[in-house]
């Protein structure tokens, strides 16, 4: 939940496209989220979206 708060949708998928385009890496997501490194590979997860939903709800 926190990386869904401090990474919201819009901008989590501008990230993945920008990460699948090679234009930016897992450290320069983690320097702009201000989150450690090792946490960047959960919100490009397949079950990360469904997670995130089955918590709002």
């Amino acid at each position: 939940m926190s990386l869904a708060v401090l990474c919201p949708e819009a901008r989590r998928l501008e990230m993945k496209e920008s990460l699948e385009k090679n234009e930016i890496d897992n450290y320069g997501i983690a320097l702009e989220l201000k989150i450690p490194e090792q946490y960047v590979p959960r919100l490009f997860e397949e079950r990360y979206l469904r997670n995130v939903n089955r918590i709002i709800k």
